[in-house]
């Protein structure tokens, strides 16, 4: 019956210790960064609204897509600090693609005019 305990809190202590290694593990996340901006029209100084803007690794996978909203503006949240390239999706507008440098914990402004 001794033995039986202790092989009982033996486990237990293990369990509790492997479970403190996971957590740890998991909190332990990649540096981030933010990026706000605003597209504006190039020859109006007009705000660009609902339009799609793309975050896209240098790979060419796509990380993370918004809308800008009413005030042409756009933000992205929790971003791996890297380089990315941005770029917005008008038909309206000519949209050269953007090479933004993201930093651990630094928010990244960018502000572009779209030339029609």
């Amino acid at each position: 019956m001794q033995r039986g305990r202790r092989d009982m809190w033996a486990l237990k202590l293990m369990l509790l210790i492997f479970g403190g290694v996971v957590a740890s593990l998991l909190s332990a996340e990649a540096p981030r960064g933010q990026l706000q901006g605003t597209l504006v029209a190039a020859d109006t100084g007009n705000p660009l609204s609902h339009i799609k803007v793309s975050l896209i690794s240098t790979e060419g996978r796509l990380i993370y897509r918004t809308r800008t909203d009413g005030q042409g503006r756009f933000f992205f949240r929790h971003i791996r600090a890297g380089t990315y390239v941005l770029v917005a999706d008008t038909q309206a507008h000519e949209s050269p693609d953007r090479k933004i440098v993201i930093e651990e914990g630094q928010l990244v402004s960018a502000s572009f005019e779209l030339q029609p």
